[in-house]
């Protein structure tokens, strides 16, 4: 298969940039967490006594990093009520009246009948506490988040709710699912869907549903959600691939199809709907995250 067209670019980001965080104090202590727009979010835990860790911002292409500040006491003792399940912290995009460089950190932990998040802001280098009495559906909460129309989301289980947040408002809520199997398998994720819409994508037997729905106010008030397409996945003679959602990436869509002979990374143009061929690991373990677009650089190294 000829490389794609995007392979010189490629090689020249992975020789520019450093994704082993040698810049870093102690790189080897720190943990990957999620990247956004560029920059990676990496953790450490510093006591076994609390859900909380450490959190560093990094820039690999400009070997540049910022470390945050640690959650104040008194927020950490408003969590420390037993039962919580945290979910891996992500960064957000800076607010609307925010610097281009400017960025978010939020860490959610979920509770049965009550949801909390700590905001950190690079604009003014503080912490803030939110707390929302929403009651869950039953079900675990997904680690993975997703990211559309400036709200994150988190799948409930194998229900037909997500729950929502407005990372600009900090307001929860849930929304429903458009109705589908709810195989325990199943990969789904919820995208910024073309012309606009809010899109939610299964994976099921070589094929990837999306359905629709308009989206205005957070989804208050709008429509039902509609199928849109049934978009074949690749599929090669005498290979059963497992395929997984790796993250997204403003327009596009990663995803990884393994197999006993390899691993094909992909990425779903969410505009166009087309299936791409980006990467072929012939180990079998090789995974990843997203990493695209490049705000300016952070500022020099910080504590």
């Amino acid at each position: 298969m000829p490389p794609h067209r995007s392979a010189p670019e490629a090689r020249a980001l992975e020789q520019a940039a450093d994704f082993n965080f040698s810049f870093l104090p102690d790189p080897i202590s720190w943990s990957f967490r999620h990247a956004r727009y560029g920059r990676v979010l990496l953790s450490q835990h510093f006591s076994l006594k609390t859900y909380f860790e450490d959190f560093v911002v990094c820039d690999p292409l400009h070997r540049r990093y910022v470390m945050i500040p640690r959650v104040p006491d008194d927020l950490m003792a408003a969590a420390s009520t037993p039962g919580a399940r945290h979910v891996l912290p992500v960064l957000a995009p800076a607010g609307v009246n925010d610097e281009e460089e400017s960025f978010r950190v939020i860490y959610t932990l979920f509770f049965k009948d009550k949801v909390m998040a700590f905001v950190f802001s690079s604009c003014n280098q503080t912490w803030r506490g939110i707390t929302s009495t929403i009651c869950l559906p039953d079900g675990f909460i997904e680690y993975m988040t997703c990211y559309a129309h400036g709200c994150l989301y988190w799948m409930v289980g194998l229900t037909a709710y997500s729950l929502m947040v407005d990372s600009s408002e900090m307001k929860f809520s849930t929304i429903d699912l458009p109705p589908h199997n709810f195989d325990s398998k199943a990969m789904r994720t919820i995208v910024e869907a073309a012309d606009g819409r809010l899109g939610f994508l299964t994976i099921g037997d070589g094929t990837i549903d999306l359905y629709c729905k308009n989206w205005k106010n957070n989804c208050v008030g709008a429509q039902e959600w509609l199928h849109d397409k049934l978009i074949p996945l690749p599929k090669y003679s005498r290979i059963n691939y497992h395929w997984e959602i790796e993250g997204t990436a403003g327009r596009y869509l990663a995803l990884v199809a393994r197999s006993s002979r390899n691993t094909e990374h992909f990425v779903l143009d969410l505009k166009t709907l087309l299936v791409e061929n980006l990467h072929t690991s012939k180990t079998g373990a090789f995974s990843g995250f997203p990493y695209a677009r490049f705000p300016p650089p952070l500022a020099l190294p910080s504590i």
